[in-house]
């Protein structure tokens, strides 16, 4: 019996050297809006290093998904991103803007971006709710237990399916076209402005019982009024959405979406291909709405932005477009192109 050898007698060892990439990557700022509206737009173009694997603009802790603009988008050079952004109405003044790209193993570089922020003041009004209204619109969407009162449904209805059909539209706003599908500005889709972004305090038997924020603007002219498409894109979702009614949403490209609700018919179908001012729909009052009107969206990057600057011609080329050309003429020089 031999005793004593040592424990790692027979046994094979291999040494591997290890480098540890700490770099992050690359971000260069190209062009983008430098005055931005609270609820409003805005457009960073940008370019990051071959091994960027994610990148976008981070406004506070929101973030807008970077696209490739390359191609189809009239750019040539593969690292160019651009990022369509929002200054939320939640958000307070001073928020920082930020471009954030990051690599396969974590490694994360971020370029803050000057700007100026034009403070949007919202609305406040108070909205009255009768037994008549809660048991024509608001009793069909849930199912409700018989000693609910009529407050009780009315508390279910306009905060959990609320809440369930945001989530919806967060989800279908989630899939976006990588190539800008949109020409130009957008047309109001219907009539004339009922109402635009407010705080709605909603009172039954003379008492506030809900607080709701109105992210759209409603529309409306004469009953079941044609609903024109804003702009050129895809039809995303095409389907009844609880408190919205019959609704669509279009997907512009590049986290940019329309949506229409409360019509009484669709005449578009989900994966059709729309254009600006084709007929979709027609006004109506489903859903949770008090009359025959359109409750139309923009949402960039998930969230609801104020159309108004969507539907000016002047302001989509001077804020828009105009970034967008004038960053593809630098790195059009910038390869030799």
């Amino acid at each position: 019996c031999i005793t004593g050898l040592p424990q790692n007698v027979g046994r094979k060892t291999k040494t591997k050297k290890i480098v540890a990439d700490l770099t992050p990557p690359r971000v260069i700022f190209i062009s983008g809006t430098e005055t931005i509206l609270q609820t409003g737009s805005g457009v960073i173009v940008y370019k990051v290093s071959s091994d960027a694997e994610e990148s976008g603009v981070k406004v506070g802790d929101t973030f807008f998904q970077g696209h490739k603009a390359a191609p189809g988008n009239g750019f040539t050079d593969e690292d160019v991103r651009i990022a369509f952004f929002s200054y939320p109405q939640n958000m307070e003044e001073g928020e920082i803007v930020i471009i954030t790209a990051k690599d396969s193993i974590g490694n994360k570089r971020n370029l803050p971006v000057s700007y100026s922020l034009k403070k949007q003041r919202m609305t406040e009004i108070d909205v009255k709710i009768t037994d008549k209204f809660i048991r024509m619109k608001m009793l069909p969407l849930v199912n409700a237990s018989k000693d609910m009162s009529l407050k009780e449904v009315f508390l279910l209805v306009n905060n959990k399916i609320r809440m369930v059909n945001n989530k919806k539209i967060e989800k279908v706003l989630s899939r976006t076209a990588d190539k800008i599908l949109w020409e130009g500005a957008f047309v109001r889709p219907v009539g004339s402005l009922q109402s635009a972004f407010e705080k709605r305090n909603y009172t039954f038997n003379g008492e506030v019982i809900d607080t709701q924020l109105h992210l759209g603007y409603d529309l409306a002219s004469r009953k079941q009024n044609p609903v024109r498409a804003s702009n050129r894109g895809v039809v995303v979702f095409a389907d009844d959405l609880g408190i919205y009614g019959n609704t669509i949403i279009v997907d512009h490209g590049m986290g940019i979406a329309t949506l229409y609700a409360h019509m009484s018919s669709i005449s578009a179908q989900r994966g059709d291909t729309v254009i600006k001012g084709e007929k979709i729909g027609s006004t109506g009052a489903t859903g949770l709405a008090f009359g025959d009107h359109l409750h139309f969206g923009i949402y960039v990057g998930g969230v609801p932005v104020t159309p108004v600057e969507w539907w000016d011609p002047f302001w989509v080329e001077t804020r828009i477009t105009r970034n967008i050309n004038n960053a593809r003429k630098e790195t059009s020089r910038d390869t030799g192109q």
